[in-house]
């Protein structure tokens, strides 16, 4: 998200997640050669950096104490019981899937142009208030000039 008010002077504030704030000064490099002034807030949220590849983890002494248990309850009701691997990994987080998490160059190459099209749409939004500030002027002015015309009128008239 980014947002901005005009300001005599350029003051950006940026909010990033723990994970990727070694970016800020690129990304304050990046809004400094786009925008010369006003107050730039930018909030980037992380919702997931990872490459999509993940690596199965086992918890081998949650897996023991599963078995353990298993056992137990084997000795314990006199249930004849045949245990295996396979029944075990199936306990909750037994086997878990840690995805690797990007780099941050390739978090960068990706927040990057995300960046540079805000730049560009916020820049573009300026220029049509811009412009709409000026027709708005430009409107008042010919109808103050209009006004002072009539009081010229009306004053040669008045002794």
């Amino acid at each position: 998200e980014m947002k901005s008010v005009n300001s005599r002077y350029l003051d950006i504030n940026i909010r990033l997640p723990k994970s990727i704030i070694s970016l800020e000064e690129e990304i304050r490099k990046l809004i400094n050669t786009k925008l010369f002034r006003g107050k730039v807030d930018i909030f980037i949220n992380q919702k997931s950096y990872s490459t999509g590849e993940g690596v199965a983890k086992l918890n081998l002494k949650l897996a023991e104490s599963y078995y353990n248990c298993l056992k137990e309850i084997e000795e314990n009701l006199g249930v004849k019981n045949d245990i295996t691997a396979t029944q075990i990994a199936r306990f909750s987080d037994v086997i878990t899937v840690v995805e690797e998490e990007s780099s941050i160059e390739e978090i960068w190459q990706v927040i990057k142009p995300l960046i540079d099209s805000s730049l560009i749409m916020m820049d573009n939004m300026r220029l049509n208030e811009g412009e709409k500030l000026k027709e708005d002027i430009l409107s008042k002015l010919n109808e103050i000039e209009s006004l002072v015309y009539k009081i010229e009128e009306i004053a040669d008239t008045v002794p």
